[in-house]
């Protein structure tokens, strides 16, 4: 069993206490509270982990991609690729609407190989499924690029830098 060691912290109207064996979580205002074992707490974080949006925990801005905008992307798995439509990029991750989400290769952690493009730039990335709806995937890129392309990050940074002037020239809406 893992231990927590003690500590309390209060976040608006919720006090969180560990005292190395449990979680207690309680309301400031009211009287009610949670208690959670060791492995209750991991649990607890796993799933967290698994259904917090991207704007929850990206550090990174994020650029919308209209569905008309011309932007390509293709998922490249062990044995099949599909297109996948964009929903917002950024330089640490991507949403997609994968053109097959039943895919069995793409589940929670799979590794996969993206090939962006956009207004004449394009790159490829390593990236990692880190969140899965029933219709949509959160990526994150595991580096910048594969070792073909000189500089990955730069070409991304391009990329999004070219949707952001096509949403500020073309008044793309969301």
């Amino acid at each position: 069993m893992q231990s927590l060691r003690s500590e309390t912290i209060e976040l608006s109207t919720v006090r969180a206490t560990t005292d190395a064996r449990s979680l207690i979580l309680e309301s400031v205002e009211e009287t009610a509270s949670l208690h959670l074992d060791v492995d209750e707490v991991v649990e607890l974080f796993r799933f967290l982990t698994r259904v917090m949006s991207p704007t929850d925990r990206r550090e990174s801005h994020r650029v919308p991609i209209p569905e008309a905008g011309g932007f390509r992307t293709t998922i490249h798995m062990a044995t099949e690729s599909m297109t996948a439509e964009a929903k917002n990029l950024s330089l640490t991750g991507i949403l997609l609407h994968p053109s097959n989400p039943e895919s069995a290769e793409l589940t929670l952690g799979a590794k996969v190989r993206l090939q962006l493009e956009f207004d004449r730039e394009s790159v490829t990335l390593d990236a990692i499924v880190r969140r899965e709806t029933e219709t949509e995937y959160g990526l994150s890129f595991l580096n910048h690029g594969t070792r073909d392309e000189a500089d990955p990050l730069h070409a991304l940074s391009r990329i999004i830098l070219k949707l952001e002037r096509h949403w500020i020239m073309e008044g793309w809406k969301p």
